[in-house]
């Protein structure tokens, strides 16, 4: 099983000559220059090899029964024939391809549920996102569906304050038999004043859990409205943990570990736009009375995770300021200027961190990411 990146290609079969041959022309050849080759040795080899390579795909998809997928191909292979009519083929042609490849949310959707992790084979986050974002957001609504079956995000809270104890336990138990441990609080300071308020015993009397470890309501429903218009099904971090490790090695083995316990999304190493390096295993997570819900893991260094704390008021400070704008037009100019402001100090505090790092967090192979996890309004954060 592949333990990175690097090691794993998701997209199977390999890619060969013909697939990037006819890819590259269809790509970067224009309308007009396609036409102008049209009924000419050099086009009726290019429909050939069109021909032949849709022809194939179809051929493969529908012998593994990906019979919708094989019916796209089998159009690709026949608008090839068509053209072997002079320029009005390949008119037709480019305009049915156009259609086709235009990818209808159902063909997004059948490419997306092949890769929907499973036990063993987790699937990784940065090569999706590299060949379609739109493939990256099917695929977390369709491993999502795992925790489909709440009606309301007070029955993903119930469910998340029983659930989070054995989640707790087993991700627990997998980093001690790594000489590993969990940090206990993946994301808020037990020492900030709102809070100790809620504290007692240890416990954050909201959630009957330790604190940061179980979302509360109010931060469901306000995760659910600003991120996924309210649609509280996609969140995926409403019970989580944090996993200390200091190389990459030790984030890879545990990251093997848990792939083959649970189906896993794996973030690989990560830099977000604020400065912090760490890595994101999402899981399915079935808890001993067969509740299903999504649950996340961080894997980070000691001393991303001591930064992470000092930048955890700033940062929520920075979070509410910028949520009250939807559009970066809409923000003022001394606004912005805070933003700039809130960030660097943030950045400040990883790059000082930075300098405690073992080297292999360092590496040039990592997914750059934003701020927020993905497309914000300023792109500056």
């Amino acid at each position: 099983m592949a333990t990175s990146i690097n090691d794993v290609d998701i997209f199977e079969p390999q890619k060969d000559l013909l697939d990037k041959s006819v890819e590259a022309y269809d790509e970067n050849v224009p309308l007009l220059a396609k036409l102008a080759i049209g009924f000419t040795p050099q086009g009726l080899a290019i429909d050939g090899a069109e021909l032949v390579k849709y022809g194939r795909d179809a051929y493969r998809d529908f012998g593994s029964g990906n019979f919708k997928e094989g019916a796209m191909n089998l159009g690709l292979a026949g608008l090839s024939g068509i053209s072997f009519v002079p320029f009005a083929g390949d008119l037709v042609k480019a305009g049915g391809k156009e259609f086709l490849k235009r990818s209808p949310q159902k063909f997004i959707d059948m490419k997306a549920k092949k890769l929907v992790p499973t036990k063993g084979n987790p699937t990784f986050e940065g090569p999706v996102r590299n060949n379609s974002p739109r493939i990256e957001e099917a695929l977390d609504k369709q491993m999502n569906k795992h925790q489909q079956n709440f009606t309301s995000p007070e029955e993903m809270f119930d469910t998340a304050k029983s659930a989070n104890k054995p989640f707790q336990k087993e991700i627990d138990d997998v980093a001690m038999n790594l000489n590993l441990r969990t940090a206990g609080s993946p994301g808020e300071v037990i020492t900030d004043p709102d809070l100790l308020k809620y504290m007692k015993n240890g416990v954050d009397i909201r959630t009957g859990n330790a604190p940061g470890t179980v979302k509360t309501i109010q931060s469901i429903k306000r995760k659910a409205k600003d991120k996924y218009d309210n649609d509280f099904l996609q969140i995926t971090d409403v019970i989580r943990t944090r996993v200390i490790a200091n190389t990459t090695q030790e984030a890879n083995e545990f990251a093997r570990q848990i792939a083959n316990r649970y189906p896993t999304k794996d973030s690989g190493n990560q830099l977000s736009g604020l400065g912090l390096r760490d890595r994101k295993l999402n899981i399915q997570y079935t808890d001993p009375n067969g509740e299903k819900i999504i649950a996340e893991i961080g894997i980070v260094p000691q001393a991303m995770k001591d930064a992470s704390e000092l930048t955890h008021p700033i940062y929520n400070k920075w979070r509410v300021l910028d949520g009250q704008y939807k559009n970066v037009k809409e923000i003022p100019p001394q606004v912005l200027d805070q933003l700039d402001e809130f960030k660097q100090l943030q950045l400040d505090i990883f790059a000082d961190a930075e300098k405690s790092l073992d080297p292999s967090w360092l590496s040039d192979e990592i997914v750059k990411k934003f701020a927020k996890g993905g497309a914000v309004a300023y792109e500056g954060y």
